[in-house]
């Protein structure tokens, strides 16, 4: 075989070596592509639960708020009853015998 012919299989031998790391290469590069679309789906999923939960949140603030005035009511007409009922305690008091 001649030197020419020797260099050429050798050349061959690499550029096969070449293509099948090439390939690997393009393989990992999918695959990381693929990772990381999916990473950004994840984050915009978890972006969109975010919002949800704050809107919960901010909808069980405002139940609470309410929830707080309506006992603050209620404390104030029930103080107003023991007041009302201590005073007629008091009218009645003056027709017992």
């Amino acid at each position: 075989m001649s030197s020419n012919s020797k260099d050429i299989n050798e050349l061959a031998s690499i550029s096969i070596e070449v293509e099948s790391k090439i390939n690997t290469a393009a393989t990992i590069v999918n695959q990381a592509t693929n990772a990381s679309d999916k990473t950004v789906k994840d984050l915009e999923n978890t972006g969109t639960n975010v919002n949800s939960i704050a809107k919960s949140i901010n909808e069980i603030n405002s139940i609470s708020t309410e929830n707080a005035r309506n006992v603050e009511e209620i404390a104030s007409a029930a103080e107003h009853l023991n007041s009302m009922t201590s005073e007629l305690s008091d009218k009645l008091e003056h027709f017992k015998t």
